[in-house]
């Protein structure tokens, strides 16, 4: 996965159990929508949001999306026997 980082510290988010989604950007983006580290949504994201609605950090800092690469097909090379008679 590239661009996979927390959109408030930037904390590089190694596996699925590690972040949280704003539930907007998840519901417009789908597995791309930005995410945040379980640190930050402790910390920052829950106690401003007792006061504020907020938005995506990530759509409000206009970060790109989590862009997940392309699985490279399989392919199965042939091979050529020549069998002489």
């Amino acid at each position: 996965m590239e661009n996979n980082k927390c959109c408030a510290c930037e904390y590089k988010i190694r596996n699925d159990s590690e972040f949280l989604h704003f539930r907007r950007c998840l519901n417009e983006h789908g597995r791309c929508a930005h995410r945040v580290c379980k640190n930050c949504w402790f910390k920052i994201i829950v106690p401003i949001s007792e006061e504020v609605h907020l938005r995506c950090l990530g759509c409000t800092k206009k970060l790109p999306l989590v862009r997940f690469q392309k699985k490279k097909p399989i392919t199965k090379s042939a091979q050529i026997i020549d069998i002489d008679d």
